[in-house]
């Protein structure tokens, strides 16, 4: 035989990988006859369960005289312990012990957990495999493997909450590949984690020893030939000469951030706002009026008899004047009229008020003026200026700079003399003034006599010329420092500095290259080593892929066929590959009808039926694909691999069991659904070695048992048969009148259903069928009265024979299944 393929799964365990050109037909009798061979071999398997002490429902269940055979069934009712003996397979094979302790019993008591499992081929020694003190015995017989389908499987490998997730994929990913197909994934993910951890070395000891260096290649790279002590001696002197030059810029610095002087801006607004007061003391309202005042007494002289009140009774009456018509007799006021109280009202306005309010706000504004600190200010910055002015020694040899501060200093002095002056007639000046003010306050409409200077006015023209003087010399001053401070150039001294500090910086360098030798040795260590792993990993990958692909593709495959096998023809599982992180894995991929489902609708998409079915098919792909000696030698426990609503796949199932029991040593199936247990024995009971095993509760424990076949997959009318017969032969004298009576209409509807269905018979009512049968002609007279008869005795309503003596009621059950069987019958 010239193979091309391989055993592919003596990397990945999947013997049916291998491919022979020409000799297909021939390899697969091959497969078969060892197939043959090895069901003739006594071969090991579960023989037993000897005990189960406080897990679960089982407290304390010891069934050792029940053996298990190559396919066994183990029926129990949800809530009777299925799913523990489901976690106790599937913790033997993880050797996880973690679902055993979760589940102890419960009331708990002081009795340990304990499990026994006895392992032995036909007629040999058996091997009993234990757990206890929290862990199995390292006894499982070496040549078995056990495959365990159950919850756990479905949740760890497929779906969690209904999706796929990261985690179920790395496990599906591992389940695919097996054991040993891992073991290089294996070995890329620790190289994967090695160069990871390099990384994070490298970058650390970048972090802690090179922190400072930012050029490292060329860093590494230096070879210092001059000795440490050299360098750190250049070192010294550079800096030496640095500090030197720092000092020189501090003073640049300085120079170039000194103050000037400041001018006076001396202005004279003193004599300004007191010759604006004097003219406001010698205002007076009598101008304003005269002429008003002359027309008015004219008028009072010709008009009135006697003067006496007069302007009074005009200025009332101007009050209570209101529009242009006479007050007594209502006329309207001529022109001339009104010409003549127009005169009466500028006679009488309201000048007065109006004239004193102005005259005390301009007394007011012009105090103010007169009394700002002006004579303060400018000999405030005269000391000011003594500062900047003495900041610059470097002009001393200066005779510009020399004789301008002379000139300055000679005219600060008349300056200050001034002031003293001033300051001494100031007192007596601003009282005397303040008095006069206040005067005028009292009496605005009446002129006053001007305010005295006290000989400040001329001070102030003195101080004019002064400060002009000063003014013109702080100038030239400015002008001389300015001109010092564009000859001072800081550039080169920085440029200089900057060549100082790269030549130090350079010798540093290598200085710490000496100190860093140790750290440099173990980073191009690890760098190297870094490099080689990132050159490897992607190789391996490469072969890992190229060794994988066959091997892939024909699970996939199987995958497919299995999952349109259990039901679900409409869907198509692809190959998914994700290579984030440390492992790369592959998951799977669905489309329905020809269209990508996106992994966030497949809850949507998949039914809870098509779930299980696509674990199952996953499952089984992986036991069909392990390797051949392996799978010979497999144990296969499927815990409810079809349930009540899988009804639609539960045949195609089926016969895959029976295919998987011609491959594997035995098959342990764990189920509630008592139907499609019953079915399977139906079809299969007389040609392959079956036993069924039964979980049944007592108040204290479950425990297993051997139940009758027959009546297991007797129909419910079968049972109820079985159960008046063993009554009518005396075997029990237990029974139901209800039976009776339900066997009764049943065989009815059994014997009568071509004639029922043609007569259309359907009245619920028994004795309304009974006379629809005799109306039709399908049962005698004869028979009609004693169908009545008896369903008049079995009536639910008129049980009192069942009172009667148990021999007289096994008569009456005897009697009804004698005219059931010999006299019930079309025609009769």
């Amino acid at each position: 035989m010239k193979a091309v393929g391989r055993w592919a799964r003596s990397d990945y365990s999947a013997w049916w990988i291998l491919k022979a050109k020409d000799c297909g037909e021939r390899l697969e009798m091959r497969i078969v006859s060892a197939f043959s061979l090895t069901r003739e071999r006594k071969l090991g398997m579960l023989k037993r369960i000897k005990s189960i002490q406080n897990v679960g429902r089982f407290r304390a269940c010891a069934p050792a005289r029940i053996e298990f055979g190559p396919i066994t069934f183990v029926y129990g009712l949800n809530t009777y312990g299925k799913s523990t003996l489901g976690d106790i397979f599937s913790s033997l094979r993880s050797s996880d012990t973690s679902s055993i302790k979760a589940r102890r019993t419960i009331p708990s008591d002081s009795t340990p957990q304990t499990i026994e499992l006895s392992f032995a081929a036909e007629g040999q020694t058996e091997t009993t495999v234990r757990y206890a003190n929290g862990e199995w015995s390292k006894n499982f017989p070496a040549e078995l493997s056990l495959h365990v389908f159950d919850d756990g499987f479905y949740h760890k490998n497929l779906f969690s909450s209904r999706q796929f997730t990261r985690a179920t994929k790395e496990a599906f990913s591992s389940f695919v590949l097996g054991e040993q197909g891992v073991s290089k994934t294996k070995t890329i993910t620790e190289k994967n984690k090695i160069k990871n951890e390099l990384a994070r070395d490298i970058a650390k000891i970048t972090s802690h020893a090179f922190q400072e260096i930012s050029d490292l290649p060329t860093f590494l790279a230096l070879e210092i030939l001059e000795p440490i002590e050299t360098l750190e001696e250049t070192v010294a002197s550079l800096r030496t000469e640095y500090d030197s030059l720092r000092k020189q810029r501090g003073s640049i610095q300085k120079i170039s951030v000194r103050k000037t002087l400041a001018t006076t801006n001396w202005t004279t607004d003193f004599s300004h706002e007191f010759r604006a007061i004097n003219t406001t003391l010698k205002e007076s309202m009598k101008a304003h009026q005269e002429a008003a005042r002359k027309a008015v007494a004219d008028h009072i002289a010709t008009t009135f008899q006697g003067e006496r009140g007069a302007e009074a009774w005009i200025r009332q009456g101007l009050y209570y004047r209101k529009g242009d018509d006479c007050l007594f007799c209502g006329q309207h006021l001529s022109l001339d009229a009104m010409d003549l109280i127009n005169i009466y009202e500028e006679s009488f306005d309201t000048s007065f008020e109006t004239n004193s309010k102005r005259i005390n706000d301009a007394l007011e504004a012009s105090f103010i003026a007169i009394n700002k600190p002006r004579i303060t200010q400018l000999s405030s910055l005269i000391t000011r200026n003594k500062e900047p002015l003495a900041s610059y020694p470097e002009l001393d040899d200066s005779e510009y700079f020399s004789t301008t501060v002379k000139f300055l200093e000679s005219v600060e002095a008349d300056i200050v003399d001034a002031i003293k002056e001033w300051d001494l007639h100031w007192p007596e000046f601003i009282q005397s003034l303040a008095i006069a003010v206040e005067r005028k306050k009292e009496t605005p409409n009446l002129p006053c006599p001007p305010a005295d200077d006290f000989g400040l006015i001329q001070i102030e023209q003195n101080l004019t010329m002064l400060c002009s003087n000063y003014d013109s010399f702080v100038e030239y001053a400015n002008s001389a420092i300015e001109q010092f401070k564009a000859t001072v150039n800081i550039a080169d001294l920085e440029r200089k500095m900057t060549e100082i500090a790269d030549q130090g910086k350079s010798i540093k360098t290598k200085i710490s290259r000496i100190q860093l030798a140790p750290q440099c040795v173990e980073y191009v260590s690890m760098s190297a080593r870094h490099k080689e792993l990132a050159d490897e990993i992607p190789a391996l990958n490469l072969e890992l892929i190229a060794e994988q692909s066959d091997f892939l593709s024909h699970y996939y495959k199987k995958i497919n066929e299995y999952f349109k096998k259990f039901g679900s023809e409409d869907f198509d599982l692809v190959k998914g590959e994700d290579n984030r992180g440390h492992t790369p894995i592959f998951y799977l991929k669905v489309k329905y009808r020809d269209q990508d489902i996106s992994e966030r609708n497949l809850e949507q998409v998949f039914s809870e039926s098509d779930r299980r079915a696509l674990a199952l098919s996953v499952f089984w792909a992986g036991v069909m694909g392990s390797e051949f000696g392996r799978l010979k030698n497999s144990i296969v426990v499927l815990d409810d691999p079809i349930t009540s609503f899988d009804s639609n796949r539960m045949t195609s199932a089926h016969m895959e069991i029976v295919e998987l029991s011609k491959s594997v040593r035995q098959i342990l199936i764990l189920s509630h659904f008592e139907s499609g247990v019953a079915a399977f024995l139906n079809v299969y009971r007389n040609q392959l070695p079956i036993k069924l095993i039964s979980i049944t509760k007592t108040e204290r424990s479950s425990d297993l048992t051997l139940p009758d076949v027959e009546i297991f997959i007797s129909t419910e009318h079968e049972k109820r048969r079985a159960k008046i017969f063993d009554f009518i032969s005396g075997e029990t004298d237990i029974h139901s009148p209800g039976d009776l009576r339900v066997f009764f209409e049943l065989e009815l509807s059994l014997r009568f259903a071509q004639q029922i269905a043609k007569h259309e018979i359907t009245e619920i009512n028994l004795s309304d069928r009974i006379d629809r049968l005799h109306d039709n002609k399908i049962i005698s007279s004869t028979v009609l009265n004693t169908a009545h008869q008896f369903r008049l005795v079995l009536n639910p309503t008129h049980h009192i024979w069942q009172s009667n003596n148990i021999e007289d009621q096994r008569n009456t059950a005897r009697n009804l299944i004698a005219f059931i069987y010999a006299e019930f019958m079309p025609g009769a």
